[in-house]
């Protein structure tokens, strides 16, 4: 162990940084005096959580969220979503609320992985180098299904070259996702203007047609 005043980030090792002579595997001495959480959500796509939908969503959209705590160096979080073809954005938090104190830091460096219903990844979310989080991004829904989204820590660099593996990058989280939920199922049109009226006033329609 060590210390790391002025670091923003500080983590447990288990030796791995340079001219490290203690190996020991910090995480495994605390753990034989404070359990560790237990993992939240799903391991897999089979075992993958709901997002929970937010009050007051948009009519035709929702944004749904979860928070969660990756606990365990290697584990993986796997949620879930149903939406219709469209985009959806994937915002991926770990500072505020859950950098503690007034640095509001993080521990954890995190991304994740987005993925069709059959399993096909569309697309990995990671963040800049440095940054603990990636931005929100927008990503294309290819047809109207479920949709799994799996939560992951992420190293920076090599311990050796002053980085970090992901032995201790862990921590809280929070995913929130905004999808399209019902689509428009008619089109419409506005008619011409009608001729003036003995008071100056005008009139035109506005006509919708519904497909069979």
């Amino acid at each position: 162990m060590g210390v790391a005043y002025y670091a923003q980030v500080s983590q447990f090792d288990a030796g791995e940084y340079p001219f490290a002579n203690n190996p020991q595997d910090d995480l495994a001495v605390i753990g034989q005096f404070l359990p560790r959480l237990p993992q939240q959500h799903g391991s897999s796509i089979r075992t993958a959580t709901a997002l929970s939908a937010a009050a007051g969503s948009v009519a035709g959209w929702t944004t749904a969220s979860k928070e969660g705590v990756l606990s365990v160096s290697g584990q993986t979080d796997y949620h879930y979503f149903a939406a219709t073809a469209g985009v959806a954005t994937i915002d991926l938090s770990v500072t505020s609320p859950f950098g503690k104190g007034t640095h509001n830091r993080a521990n954890l460096k995190v991304g994740c992985a987005v993925y069709g219903e059959t399993g096909v990844l569309l697309q990995n979310i990671a963040p800049n180098t440095a940054a603990m989080e990636p931005p929100a991004v927008n990503v294309t829904l290819p047809s109207k299904g479920v949709y799994y989204v799996s939560v992951f820590a992420l190293p920076e660099g090599t311990p050796m070259a002053g980085g970090y593996s992901t032995y201790g990058s862990l921590g809280w989280y929070m995913l929130s996702v905004t999808y399209q939920t019902a689509t428009v199922d008619c089109d419409g049109a506005w008619g011409p203007w009608g001729l003036c009226a003995s008071n100056c006033m005008q009139s035109r329609k506005y006509s919708i047609a519904r497909p069979a």
